[in-house]
Parts: C-alpha cells; sequence; structure tokens
C-alpha cells in the first residue's frame, strides 16, 4: 500500500530509471510573485500565477499546465509542468486554499505521462521507457504524498509475419476503469482554466440528435471553399495563428508551413459545440519542397460564428476517425492498447483540446 514520502532526487540521473517519488525537501515556498496574494477563488490565484511565471524556482521554464482534482475535494489542483526537455521534465503541484496558493511538492516526470484516477483520492503516473511500464497512484492527504504500485511489468509479443519481438504497452483502462489522459495546455493559454467545470464534467452523448448546417444550408461549408471566402485561422496547437486570409491560401506553399500544401481530404461534418449545428473537418498534408519524403500532417476545423467563419489549425492529429457528436479518437495500435478520446472546445480566437471519457 501507500507510503509516505520523505526522501527526494534532485533530478532524473538516469531516465533508464522510473520517476522518483515527489519531493518533500524542495521548497515550500511559492514564487515571489504570488506570495502572501490573496484571491477570491483559484481561477483567479491560478491564472496569476500562469501569468506571472515564466519559470520556476530553479530557472527551469513552465511550458506548459495542467489542472486536476487530485484528492477530489472539490478543489482543483494546479500542475505547472517545467523541464527544457525529457529528461529534466517535472511537475510543482500547487493547491488553493485559505484565499492563497500553496505548494506542495515536485514530481519527476521523465518519460512519464499523468492519467485520471477517476472517482477516489489520486492520480496515476505512468512511467514508459525501453519496453518497461510502471503505474503509481499518488494521493493527497493534508497536502503531502503518499505512493502506491499499481502495475510494473514488461509484455512483448512476436510478429507473425516478420518473427520480430514488438513491445505492448498495457491500456490504463486495464489497471485503473475509466483513467484517461490529463490533459496539459500551454502556458499562455488561459481558455482552458476559465472552463474547467465543463471540461472536468462528464460530457454528455448526443445519442439520434438531429443535426443541421449553419443557415440550414447544406452546401455552407462547400460555398466557403468555392468561393474562396475570408476565415479566420486560429492556432488549435503546433501550427500558426494565420489571423484573416483567403481559404485558398490554405493551400499554399509556405503559408500553414514551409512545406507546399496537397489537397484537402477526408471532409467530414460533426457536432463539436453541442449546438445542434455541424462543423466541418478536414485534413491537409504538407510536403517539403526538397525532399518529398518529408510531410506534416494538419487538421482544419471551419466553424461558423457570428457572422464570421473560424478556422481552427492543428499541426499532427493522431485520431483515425471523428463521430458525429464531435469526438476525435485514436484507436489502439501495435504498441499500446489505449483508446484515446479527446474534444475540441472554442469560442472565437480562444480554443484547446482536451481528453474526455467515450
Amino acid at each position: 500500500m501507500g507510503e509516505n514520502i520523505s526522501a527526494v532526487e534532485e533530478s532524473n540521473e538516469a531516465v533508464s530509471e522510473a520517476p522518483s517519488e515527489a519531493s518533500s525537501e524542495a521548497s515550500s515556498e511559492v514564487t515571489a510573485s504570488v506570495e502572501g496574494k490573496k484571491y477570491s477563488d483559484f481561477k483567479e490565484a491560478y491564472a496569476d500565477f500562469l501569468k506571472t511565471n515564466e519559470v520556476d524556482e530553479d530557472g527551469s521554464p513552465i511550458q506548459e499546465y495542467m489542472i486536476y482534482d487530485i484528492d477530489k475535494d472539490g478543489t482543483p489542483e494546479l500542475l505547472a509542468c517545467c523541464g527544457l526537455g525529457e529528461a529534466d521534465s517535472h511537475k510543482r503541484v500547487y493547491t488553493f486554499a485559505d484565499g492563497e496558493i500553496k505548494f506542495i511538492d515536485v514530481l519527476y516526470t521523465s518519460h512519464t505521462g499523468i492519467w485520471t484516477y477517476p472517482d477516489d483520492n489520486g492520480i496515476i503516473l505512468r512511467w514508459t521507457f525501453s519496453g518497461g511500464e510502471d503505474y503509481t497512484r499518488y494521493s493527497l492527504n493534508n497536502n503531502e504524498f503518499t505512493t502506491e504500485e499499481l502495475y510494473s511489468g514488461t509484455t512483448f509479443y512476436e510478429d507473425p509475419e516478420t518473427g520480430e519481438a514488438i513491445t505492448k504497452f498495457k491500456a490504463a483502462k486495464d489497471v485503473v476503469p475509466g483513467a484517461i489522459w490529463v490533459s496539459a495546455f500551454s502556458r499562455d493559454n488561459l481558455y482552458p482554466l476559465e472552463m474547467y467545470e465543463v471540461i472536468s464534467g462528464d460530457v454528455p452523448k448526443q445519442n439520434n440528435k438531429k443535426y443541421t448546417y449553419p443557415d440550414n444550408n447544406p452546401n455552407f461549408y462547400t460555398e466557403i471553399m468555392e468561393k474562396d471566402s475570408v476565415i479566420n485561422v486560429v492556432n488549435l496547437g503546433w501550427a500558426k495563428d494565420l489571423g484573416e486570409i483567403r481559404f485558398s491560401e490554405l493551400l499554399k506553399e509556405g503559408v500553414i508551413d514551409a512545406g507546399k500544401s496537397s489537397e484537402k481530404r477526408d471532409i467530414t461534418y460533426a457536432d463539436l459545440n453541442f449546438d445542434g449545428v455541424y462543423e466541418c473537418i478536414f485534413y491537409i498534408t504538407t510536403q517539403d519542397v526538397n525532399y518529398d519524403a518529408i510531410t506534416n500532417d494538419y487538421r482544419v476545423i471551419l466553424s461558423k460564428q457570428g457572422d464570421d467563419i473560424y478556422a481552427y489549425l492543428a499541426g499532427y492529429p493522431y485520431e483515425n476517425s471523428v463521430t458525429e457528436d464531435g469526438y476525435f479518437i485514436t484507436e489502439p495500435d501495435e504498441n499500446c492498447d489505449d483508446r484515446d478520446v479527446s474534444r475540441v472546445m472554442y469560442d472565437k480566437e480562444k480554443s484547446f483540446d482536451y481528453y474526455v471519457a467515450y
């Protein structure tokens, strides 16, 4: 069972080892920019922290953040995702109490993903490296972490055609039913924090719902493309904020990235924001102008909002399919049994994607 954490490793000296336990020797002080400040709620407090802190106390850049209620007390914790790369990746964990931000601990997360622990106190740290994997539950009591090993092992199987030994990682849901990725967001994107109650709740299924097109026009999106209408391109991740451009610009060389774009493909329609009106989703592949084998994939979501058309551009999408009610589904592959499901949330220039149960 769990044990109180008393020791700390200052860094991951060997990335081939499982993540170290949380640090109790790290500074108990929050950063000077928020120390002693009083806030009305956790949203105001965490937003101020993220806006005023580009690095942590050790000088490591804060690249992203997570927000998740670890101890299920109704107040989510803030995990500041720090480090220059995989080897020094770590999360500084904070909570909100008595009107203040309080530092809890440091979790070292080299080669480690963080997953939810549904319906009970805890989060899961899932370490994978060189075929091995460990699942560890971190529970939070009185602002101190305790740990419990849930699974440790290595699974190989032989490819029946090639005879090659292939590592097969266990799906998180097979260790903890209902576990999903804890979503990470760019430090300067506070929209997920604003929408915490929505994204932390159950997403309603839209079974047998009747859908329509913008303006009740089945040709609405086709006409945008054919008439080369103005669209407002917003970066949804791993892409560019291009602002207002003509639709045809998306397919011109050097616009999405330095490559040349192929034609749009895999056009589909889905209701992404529960309003019963379809958005249009399609994909573009860009090709390096010098090396044809180098390609990048992008996803585009077209959405009518007021009188404007927004195009949410995301690089390197993983999904295999999109459901009519707006779930992006990535199926298991030969190396992992995980089936990841995500949704997109947006409001004009604000946007993000996040993992959900399905």
